[in-house]
């Protein structure tokens, strides 16, 4: 018995538990997120997440690590640039685009030129990919 615990143990800690898929990949891109948005963004920035079908701003971890994360779910993908009025200029944007729905990265360019990318790494290919750009002047 001693030695199935163990085994059991070391199966959860040191082999399960750092791969950090307790939710699922969803959960792991979702995390990855919420602490780019508290660790690098912050309360001036609106994170505008082309996610849909497979990821929206209301995930669950993404609510437990960045309560305050202000989030637009893009649910329809784009077929032309969006319009202007898509990103509030009370706050500065950032594009969140999920590898399925990266080519969309183009159509925001043309309409908020100027911006800075952004991807966020994983072991084969990008989690996401951030378009940053700067709408509203600081105090």
């Amino acid at each position: 018995m001693l030695a199935l615990s163990l085994v059991s143990v070391n199966r959860y800690f040191v082999d399960f538990t750092p791969l950090r898929l307790y939710g699922g990949f969803n959960a792991v891109v979702a995390s990855e997120l919420a602490g780019y948005w508290r660790n690098s963004l912050g309360p001036d920035w609106r994170i505008y997440l082309f996610g849909a079908p497979r990821l929206f701003t209301d995930f669950g971890s993404i609510a437990y690590i960045a309560p305050d994360l202000d989030g637009v779910d893009v649910v329809e993908p784009l077929a032309a640039p969006p319009d202007p009025g898509l990103a509030q200029p009370d706050k500065d944007a950032a594009f969140v685009f999920l590898p399925e729905r990266r080519a969309e990265l183009e159509w925001v360019r043309q309409t908020y030129p100027g911006g800075q990318l952004e991807d966020i790494p994983s072991e084969q290919n990008p989690l996401f990919s951030v378009y940053r750009v700067s709408l509203h002047a600081s105090p």
